[in-house]
C-alpha cells in the first residue's frame, strides 16, 4: 500500500546568514577575524524533549489518551510487560536513575502521568513483536498514517550501495546547498520528518543531527571516472599502522600515556579529518565535539575530496564524495594501541598483536545496550564516568570482546533500536521512497 502525503502550511522562518561553499583557506581566514558565533557555544548534549516527544519524535508514539479524544482506545494499556524503567532506558535516559525517586537531576522531567506511562509501555510491546507498520495499533503509532512533511519539507530519494540502503535528503528551501544530507538510518530520516521544523532550516537541520551525535554524510557529486584513478593509487599504497603504536606485552598505561593519547588525538581531529569525525556519528562523533566546530561541517567536504577520498556511490557517470576516515584513522581517535602477545604467529617468526583502547570502537558501540540511534544523556553520563575513571587510573584498556561484553547493559535496548529501523524503512517504502 502506497502512502499520499498531504502538504502542511507552516510560517517560513528567516534563513540564517552562514558562508557556505568557501574555500578551505578562505574560510580560515574569515574564522580568525570573526566574532565568535553564539550558535557555535553549545552543550555536548542539550536535552530538551519531554519523555512524550522524545517517544514521539524518534518512535512514532501517540499517546491515545490525547490521539483518541472521541473514540474510547481499544488498547489495553493498563498492564504491559515494558515497565516505565526500560520504556525510559530505550529513549536513553533511565539507566542511572536515582533508586528512590526514579527521576535524575537533568531527567526528562516531570514523567507523564501513570496512563501515558501505561500507554508507552504498550507500544514498545507491540513494536518489540511487530513484523510490520499494521501490527501496531494505529491509534499509538504514527506510522499507519502518512507523515505530512514529506511533500512540503524535502527532496528525498534513496540508493542500495553495497547492499545497505542510503537516503539522500535535501530541503526544499535549501537548493544552492552545494551538498546533499545522506543517511543510513531510516529512523533518522523519519525523524527528521516528524520535527517538521528541522526541515525549514538546513542549518538548523545540520546542528541538531551533531547535536544529537547521529551519523550522516555530506556528499558532493563528481565524475566517478575519478574514482578508478583513486581505487589505483589506494592500491599502491600500503598502509601503516598510524595510531599510537606498539606496545610490550602486558602493557599498563598510566595519567602520562592517556595525555600523550589525547594531544595526538586532538592535533589529529583539528585537521580537516576533524569534519569526518563530527559526522561520523556515536562515540566517534562525542570524541570530535570537544575540539571541532559545527561551522566546519556546514562548509562543503575538503576541496580535494574528490581525490582524497573514495566515492560513496558511483553510478554511471556520477559519483557522490565526501570526507571519510580510515581505519587506522577510527584506530587513532579511539585510542587504540598494537600490544604484543609474547606469541609467534603459526608459520611465521612474527609476534602476535592485540588491540586494546582507550575507548570503544564503532562496532561496539553499535552493538551497546546504550546505543539508541543518537548520543543520548545516557550515554553522556557513561561516557563522563568512564573519562573519571581514566584520569583516576581506575579503567584498564580493553580488548574488542572485552568492549562488547562491557557495553551491553539492557539487551532489548538494541532489539527494540532494530525494530525502529525496520518500521521506519517500510514506511519510506510504501512512500516510494
Amino acid at each position: 500500500m502506497g502512502y499520499i502525503a498531504m502538504p502542511i502550511h507552516l510560517p517560513p522562518e528567516e534563513p540564517r546568514s552562514l558562508p557556505l561553499g568557501a574555500d578551505r583557506s578562505t574560510y580560515d581566514l574569515q574564522e580568525a577575524h570573526r566574532q565568535e558565533d553564539p550558535e557555535d557555544v553549545r552543550d555536548v548534549y542539550e536535552p530538551s524533549d519531554i519523555a512524550e516527544e522524545r517517544a514521539y519524535y524518534r518512535f512514532g508514539f501517540q499517546s491515545p489518551v490525547i490521539a483518541s479524544e472521541t473514540a474510547p482506545p481499544t488498547t489495553s494499556p493498563s498492564h504491559p510487560k515494558t515497565s516505565w524503567n526500560f520504556c525510559r532506558e530505550y529513549l536513553g535516559n533511565g539507566r542511572w536513575l536515582d533508586a528512590a525517586s526514579q527521576t535524575s537531576s537533568d531527567s526528562m522531567s516531570p514523567p507523564p502521568d501513570a496512563d501515558v506511562q501505561a500507554s508507552m509501555g504498550t507500544f514498545f510491546d507491540f513494536l518489540l513483536d511487530s513484523q510490520k507498520i499494521d501490527d501496531i495499533p494505529g491509534e499509538i503509532y504514527d506510522l499507519t498514517k502518512p507523515l505530512d512533511a514529506l511533500a512540503e519539507l524535502v527532496h528525498l530519494r534513496s540508493e542500495r550501495i553495497d547492499g545497505t540502503k542510503h537516503y539522500f535528503l535535501r530541503p526544499k528551501n535549501a537548493p544552492n546547498v552545494p551538498f546533499e544530507l545522506v543517511f543510513t538510518s531510516a529512523a533518522t530520516v523519519v525523524e527528521i520528518l516528524r520535527r517538521r521544523l528541522w526541515g525549514l532550516d538546513f542549518h538548523r537541520l545540520v546542528r541538531k543531527l551533531l547535536d544529537r551525535g547521529m551519523h550522516f554524510k555530506t556528499c558532493v557529486t563528481g565524475s566517478s571516472a575519478l574514482s578508478q584513478q583513486h581505487l589505483h593509487l589506494h592500491s599502491t599504497i600500503t598502509h601503516q599502522f598510524p595510531g599510537l603504536g606498539y606496545r610490550p606485552p602486558n602493557y599498563k598505561p598510566d595519567a602520562a600515556d592517556y595525555a600523550a593519547y589525547e594531544h595526538v588525538r586532538d592535533m589529529f581531529l583539528d585537521s580537516p579529518k576533524g569534519r569526518a569525525a563530527l559526522l561520523h556519528g556515536g562515540i566517534i562523533s562525542r570524541l570530535a565535539k570537544d575540539v571541532v566546530h559545527y561551522q566546519h561541517v556546514l562548509e562543503r567536504p575538503m576541496p580535494n575530496v574528490i581525490i582524497s577520498n573514495g566515492p560513496l556511490v558511483p553510478v554511471q557517470s556520477i559519483g557522490c564524495w565526501d570526507d571519510t576516515l580510515t581505519e587506522h584513522e577510527i584506530n587513532l581517535i579511539c585510542g587504540v594501541y598494537k600490544v604484543d602477545t609474547d606469541r609467534t604467529q603459526r608459520a611465521s617468526t612474527s609476534a602476535q598483536t592485540t588491540d586494546v583502547s582507550w575507548w570503544p570502537k564503532p562496532p561496539a558501540w553499535a552493538a551497546a545496550g546504550l546505543n539508541v540511534g543518537y548520543w543520548s544523556e545516557d550515554c553522556e553520563r557513561w561516557f563522563q564516568t568512564h573519562l573519571a575513571k581514566i584520569r583516576e587510573g581506575q579503567f584498564q584498556l580493553r580488548s574488542p570482546s572485552a568492549w562488547k561484553n562491557g557495553l551491553r547493559f539492557n539487551h532489548s535496548t538494541a532489539r527494540v533500536t532494530a525494530k525502529n529501523e525496520e518500521r521506519a524503512a517500510e514506511y519510506l517504502v510504501r512512500c516510494n521512497i
